[in-house]
């Protein structure tokens, strides 16, 4: 992006991840992967409102936001960099004796109160108290839980005692599910899931907001495709035991639109009744009891990220600016 670029060419610029102000009508967005943030207004009209070039340029994933935390989180390839709402110009990185360092970060999760935050590489994974600045946790210290690969997604339970994760290795995908309580669990894995019958790979985790489900979006791996368009599939699984609730293959029917597979967002609406999915033509909502297809919301440019909260329903990020979308009506 150009140093001269109007915030008329931001709005309707490539976004990347998406943070909500958990105290306010306001958004946080990435653009030139990671190098430029946006601050957003959300009401009445979306638009944006500050623009931050980092001056470093290393690309970063994110941000990542906390549903009541101060902080929100950019993950490089080896560093992690912190921000606070109240003032997001101002920067700073985490110790390096907190960062897995044996291969590239994947990406962060926050526990709801912006605590404690996870950070996840191939085979790896760390649960850092942010304000304390310690590790309370690291997977390498469980004998009993592997991680993939190719891809590791967290998500923590809406009361941050639980932490879901879904993992790639070979192609091949299953679920972890650990316990976050003075250090971590290993409660279970689950590897009976629903098969696609081609090398699949996790982009995507989400809890619902009563805890008890969550979900994951698994797409054809790089280099595959599936009949029809095939997106990827939306599973639901229950928490207590990561058993499967339902599962939905999104494919050209589905979506309305003739496309490919997709790095999907998840998202749950804040009254756990729907659960947002982010695809290359818009926001398609499915039933969260049943994994039905209720409706898509079209979009001018490929979602990239899907955050929600109440006070804002739910945000999405596109290649061509940010979205504010109303859930289906029953």
């Amino acid at each position: 992006m150009d140093s001269d670029s109007s915030l008329a060419d931001v709005a309707t610029g490539a976004q990347g991840g998406v943070a909500i102000d958990p105290e306010g009508a306001r958004a946080l967005t990435s653009m030139d992967r990671g190098t430029v943030l946006v601050e957003w207004r959300l009401r009445p009209t979306v638009e944006p409102t500050r623009v931050v070039r980092i001056s470093n340029g290393r690309p970063m994933r994110g941000p990542f936001g906390a549903v009541a935390g101060a902080a929100v989180a950019m993950v490089g390839d080896t560093s992690v960099c912190m921000r606070e709402w109240r003032d997001i110009e101002r920067a700073w990185e985490l110790p390096d004796e907190l960062v897995p360092r044996r291969r590239y970060l994947q990406t962060a999760a926050w526990s709801p109160d912006g605590r404690l935050l996870a950070i996840a590489k191939g085979e790896e994974m760390v649960v850092v108290d942010v304000g304390a600045r310690v590790v309370v946790g690291d997977v390498n210290d469980l004998e009993d839980c592997a991680l993939g690969d190719w891809s590791v997604r967290p998500a923590f339970s809406p009361d941050g005692r639980l932490l879901a994760v879904g993992n790639t290795m070979q192609g091949f995908w299953w679920q972890s599910m650990l316990e976050v309580s003075d250090g971590l669990r290993h409660r279970y894995e689950r590897e009976e899931l629903p098969d696609t019958g081609i090398s699949d790979l996790v982009s995507a985790v989400a809890f619902s907001p009563d805890g008890r489900r969550f979900a994951v979006w698994v797409r054809p791996d790089h280099g595959h495709t599936g009949p029809n368009g095939y997106r990827g599939m939306a599973v639901s699984s229950w928490a207590e035991t990561g058993e499967p609730f339902w599962h939905s293959h999104i494919d050209d029917e589905a979506a309305g639109v003739h496309g490919e597979s997709y790095s999907a967002p998840l998202c749950f609406s804040s009254d756990g009744v729907y659960l947002a999915v982010g695809l290359d033509c818009g926001v398609l909502w499915l039933d969260a009891e049943t994994g039905v297809a209720l409706r898509m919301d079209a979009t001018e440019g490929e979602v990239t990220a899907l955050a929600c909260a109440p006070h804002t329903g739910l945000v999405a990020a596109t290649t061509r600016g940010l979205r504010c979308l109303e859930s289906p009506v029953r």
